[in-house]
Order: C-alpha cells, then sequence, then structure tokens
C-alpha cells in the first residue's frame, strides 16, 4: 500500500497542486489538508480518496494558488518588493539571468491576499481532476510494488509446496519406521506373554493414529493452493490471503507438534520461516 503521486493542474487564473503519500495501514487512516476554498467539498474529496485508496495511512495535500489577481484579492507590494530585491542581490552575486524573475516571486505562496471565497465551478473541476490526478499516480505506483511482490510471494509458496511434499514423502517412511520401532520395544519388555498379538498391534494403531500427520498435510496443500487461487483474482485480497496464511500456518504447527521426526522438524522451521516472510508481504497488500 506504499505509494506517492502528485498532479498539478491548471485553470483560468488557478493552479491547483494535489500530493498523496500513503503507507502501510490495515484500515484507512486518511489526513487531509484542504486551503479553505475547498472546504465545502471536502466530503466529496474523502469519499474519492476513500473509494480510490482502500487501505494505508494517507497524507494528503491539496493546494490552489491563483495566478492572476480577482477583484476581491489584494497583492502584498511590501512582501513582493522584499523578495524581488533579495532575489535580484542574488542574482546579480551570482550571475543568474534575472529574465521571469517577476512570474517566479508571484508563485510565491502569501503574495496575493485574499477574502476567503468558495470555488467556482471551473474552479472546483480543476481542483477534482489534480486530485484524480495524483490518485492515478499513487495507483500506478502500488500496482508496480504489488508485480513485485507477487513474484516474491509465488517463489515463497513454491517453496513451501515443495517442503510439503518432502514432509509427505518422509511421514509415509516414518509410519513404518515408528510400527517397526513400537513393536521391537513392546516385545524387548518383555510383554509377549502379557499382550496378545491383536492388543499389541491395537495399540500400536492407536499410536500411530494419534501421531499421524496425514490429514495436516493434504490441508496444508489445500490451504496453499486456495492462497494461489486467490492471489489471481481481482479486486483487493489481501485480508483474505492473511486469513488463508493462518490457517497454513495453523497446519504447519500441527505437523510439528505430532511429528516426532528430526528432518521433518527441520523442514517445519523452514516452513515457519517462509511463510512469515509471505506475511510480512502481505501487510503491503490491499
Amino acid at each position: 500500500m506504499t505509494g506517492f503521486g502528485k498532479a498539478v493542474v491548471q485553470a483560468q487564473g488557478l493552479s491547483v497542486t494535489a500530493e498523496i503519500r500513503s503507507l502501510n495501514s490495515k484500515t484507512l487512516d486518511l489526513n487531509l489538508r484542504l486551503p479553505r476554498q475547498a472546504w465545502s467539498v471536502e466530503g466529496v474529496i474523502r469519499q474519492q480518496i476513500s473509494a480510490a485508496l482502500v487501505r494505508g495511512k494517507v497524507d494528503a495535500t491539496i493546494q490552489v494558488h491563483y495566478t492572476e489577481l480577482k477583484e476581491n484579492n489584494q497583492l502584498n507590494l511590501a512582501l513582493l518588493r522584499a523578495y524581488l530585491r533579495e532575489l535580484r542581490r542574488i542574482c546579480e552575486e551570482e550571475a543568474i539571468p534575472q529574465e521571469g524573475l517577476l512570474e517566479a516571486v508571484m508563485q510565491i505562496p502569501g503574495l496575493v491576499e485574499s477574502e476567503p471565497r468558495e470555488l467556482n465551478a471551473e474552479e472546483r473541476e480543476a481542483l477534482m481532476k489534480a486530485l484524480e490526478n495524483a490518485l492515478n499516480a499513487v495507483i500506478s505506483f502500488r500496482r508496480r510494488e504489488g508485480e513485485a511482490m507477487a513474484q516474491s510471494i509465488a517463489y515463497l509458496l513454491e517453496k513451501l509446496e515443495f517442503m510439503r511434499q518432502r514432509v509427505e514423502e518422509l511421514a509415509g517412511k516414518r509410519k513404518e519406521y515408528i510400527r517397526n520401532r513400537l513393536r521391537e520395544a513392546l516385545l524387548t519388555a518383555e510383554l509377549r506373554e502379557a499382550m496378545d498379538e491383536n492388543r499389541l498391534e491395537q495399540e500400536i494403531i492407536f499410536y500411530l493414529e494419534k501421531s499421524d500427520i496425514h490429514e495436516e498435510i493434504l490441508r496444508m496443500q489445500a490451504h496453499l493452493s486456495h492462497f494461489a487461487e486467490t492471489m489471481r483474482s481481482d479486486g483487493p485480497v489481501g485480508r483474505k490471503l492473511s486469513f488463508i496464511a493462518q490457517e497454513i500456518g495453523r497446519e504447519i504447527n500441527t505437523i510439528g507438534a505430532k511429528a516426532a521426526d528430526a528432518e521433518i522438524q527441520k523442514l517445519v522451521t523452514e516452513m515457519k520461516e517462509d511463510l512469515e516472510k509471505i506475511k510480512e508481504l502481505l501487510l503491503n497488500v490491499l
């Protein structure tokens, strides 16, 4: 949700500058700064920003500069002369051409003093156009960042699926290994006479079922497929992907808790690490 956009729109006697910056946030936290002339359309502006950006800590600033004197405007001559005097001195000392100096000074805020008034229809149109262009720039910035993140997440998903398949292979071998070890342990404990063959087999099956991770492996596979499918969906999917990532993490934790195997535990640790990387990336996804 990181992004930046700036746009300038000129109208008759008016220049509007819109600047928007967005950072990561679970909700929309909008800080809007407007000139007095635009207070009447603040609600419309907030609604447009909310609809376009959805989430993020957003700082939006809109500035209005008059390029021509209006009937209710007064030029601050004392301030204008002070600016010109200092700038001419600097130009002479640095051998800088003074062409266009007056036009440049007239762009400085505060030179034109006016009574507060609402924007007319043409001026409001220029303001909304500047806002729209700035929002489009932020969205374009977000889209480029999102494409890069999607590649990183896809790579991490492939790693998780590869490790899941490896866990599945190890789990199949582990089941037969545990069965043989349990049988040997019980028989060497001189329980052959105290326990018949059927009871021995029942105890082994009970233990194997208690430590079986096959269902967790299958659910993790389903969650990974669901995650990849959701990534290809249109519209905001960040929250949904976060929920699916939580389910993937739950299966990984259960596998780690039930599987008393060094190789599987090693894979579980690596899967947790990659899943955390995915969760960090999802903080920046709408």
